[in-house]
């Protein structure tokens, strides 16, 4: 009798210790990533730009990804002098995990919308001829809606008490203006998510660190 109730506890120890090095799908928690580079802008430009980033879990294998992105503070381009621009955006996404680990590399299509509102952008090299002119052809003010989406390749690393992962999107974008210029005479060529003013390529590359909550 003794020899079975050993056989059995060295049973039940060997299936604890297996379970314990197969990884569990759907094991990781919840998390949220802050931007590292975004906090570095904020302290030497001395603007507003949070960026985060939620990750829900579904498995090993998909997670849920939501974006969440606020700016205020100057916007400048190539043919206007500063102006003050703000920009909130949020989205959904999916992340496919290839090792269905929940961590390692991973596939994610992503879906982003933001408004976005310009003042002050003021013409270089113009002539002030008068206040009335000056307003009328001097300064552009405008706002938009910006929807991207992109397919992004990245590299998640899951540690007990910090996640970090790194990522870069390509895909398309296209706007919608409120104002009645449409075409904004400057605007960059190559949107970066909510930035851009014109329809066609996006691009992203992020960098998150953050904690895990539930």
């Amino acid at each position: 009798m003794k020899k079975i109730h050993v056989l059995i506890a060295f049973f039940a120890s060997t299936v604890f210790a297996q379970q314990q090095e197969i990884p569990q799908e759907g094991s990781y928690n919840s998390s949220v990533y802050l931007h590292p580079g975004t906090l570095i802008s904020d302290l030497l430009e001395k603007i507003l730009w949070l960026n985060l980033t939620g990750e829900m879990p579904l498995s090993g294998r998909y997670a849920l990804v939501v974006p969440l992105t606020i700016y205020s503070g100057k916007v400048e381009t190539e043919k206007y002098d500063p102006g003050k621009g703000f920009d909130i955006g949020s989205g959904i996404g999916i992340r496919r995990f290839v090792n269905g680990n929940a961590d390692g590399l991973y596939l994610q299509l992503m879906s982003i919308v933001s408004y976005s509102k310009v003042e002050g952008l003021k013409k270089k090299n113009i002539e002030e001829i008068s206040d009335i002119y000056n307003n009328i052809l001097g300064y552009t003010d405008y706002s938009f809606i910006n929807t991207d989406i992109l397919g992004y390749i990245g590299y998640s690393i899951k540690f007990s008490r910090i996640y970090c992962f790194f990522d870069f999107g390509v895909g398309y974008g296209f706007s919608h203006f409120f104002s009645e210029n449409k075409e904004i005479d400057g605007a960059p060529d190559v949107r970066v998510l909510g930035i851009g003013a014109k329809n066609g390529l996006s691009l992203d590359f992020n960098i998150g660190v953050g904690i895990p909550l539930f």
